[in-house]
């Protein structure tokens, strides 16, 4: 668990294999994710997301995985914010789907590959990623904040 200013962040579970590098985004950061990009073919590629900054600046966070696979670019609205994340995973992480507070849906982005898992936030929002990557998205867990305003 890591705190930033009045949010504490926590960690969701962790969906994938065991491979790859670990990965933990920037929270400490965050004020407000606002898109993220996944590249992906027959599994998760990347990931990559870009936060609205205290000073309103936009702001790129590290790419996890490789640049292979098509990018796919997820922008959330002003209100908008992530509360479930379905997909599969078995090795890697085959395939995955963010859906939002306003019942938005983005993707699949990825193959058909894998267990299905669907995971939904306990309280309040997505706001980075945690797991393990190489040459593709080994494993991919949530980093989310207890409150909803940002």
């Amino acid at each position: 668990m890591s705190t930033t200013d009045d949010t504490t962040l926590l960690d969701g579970p962790t969906f994938g294999g065991s491979g790859g590098d670990r990965f933990r985004d920037p929270a400490a950061d965050v004020m407000r994710l606002t898109s993220i990009t996944v590249r992906s073919a027959t599994y998760v590629d990347a990931i990559q997301c870009f936060w609205k900054m205290p000073g309103g600046t936009v702001e790129p966070g590290p790419q996890h995985g490789r640049d292979g696979g098509t990018p796919h670019n997820v922008t959330l609205g002003p209100d908008e914010y992530i509360v479930r994340i379905t997909g599969r995973a078995s090795k890697y992480l085959d395939q995955i789907t963010f859906i939002t507070n306003l019942g938005h849906s983005h993707g699949p982005f990825g193959g058909k590959g894998g267990t299905a898992f669907d995971w939904q936030v306990p309280e309040g929002r997505v706001v980075a990623f945690h797991g393990q990557a190489a040459k593709f998205i080994d494993a991919l867990g949530c980093m989310y904040a207890l409150h909803d305003e940002a």
